[in-house]
């Protein structure tokens, strides 16, 4: 039941993500990567968790996540992917240097604090009616991980500026 479970998380995240970014768009850049030759539409049935009869292939999964990769979409599908298997990934910004100012610290401080509230509101709304759905869990997910990212952008920022001894100013 909890592989399960996780699994259809897997493949409602992978629908999410790809609805967000446009399922035409993401469509037409796994044609441009070289994807098999199928129809939009029957891209869009192999993406959706309630068409029983579609699924990606392996190579279209793939050439799907390259194509979410450029909006960082891909990062939420991987976490659901490896939750199906008991495990998690931590991400790591890939800057290796930033231009660490006062106003720049405090701008990336700020955007922590936005994503936190953006993660209270989402929690918030989806308890109105006492229970959360699916998507509500989605959606707040979706905070969650943004809240995660920008704190760990914020980190690395801190980081950054100790290592290399920075003044602030």
């Amino acid at each position: 039941m909890k592989n399960e479970c996780s699994l259809s998380g897997f493949i409602r995240t992978l629908h999410l993500q790809t609805k967000e970014v446009g399922i035409e768009k993401v469509f037409n850049q796994v044609q441009e990567l070289g994807g098999k030759k199928l129809s939009s539409r029957t891209f869009a049935n192999k993406v959706n968790p309630s068409q029983d009869g579609h699924h990606l292939t392996i190579q279209e999964f793939m050439l799907t996540m390259k194509a979410l990769q450029d909006e960082e979409r891909h990062v939420y599908i991987l976490e659901e992917m490896l939750k199906v298997f008991g495990l998690k990934c931590e991400r790591f910004d890939s800057d290796d240097e930033y231009e660490v100012t006062y106003r720049n610290v405090l701008n990336a401080w700020m955007n922590w604090d936005k994503e936190r509230g953006d993660v209270q509101h989402e929690i918030r709304d989806a308890l109105v009616d006492g229970k959360v759905s699916a998507n509500e869990l989605e959606e707040i997910k979706k905070e969650m991980n943004q809240d995660i990212s920008a704190m760990i952008k914020l980190r690395d920022m801190l980081e950054f500026a100790c290592k290399e001894g920075k003044v602030l100013r």
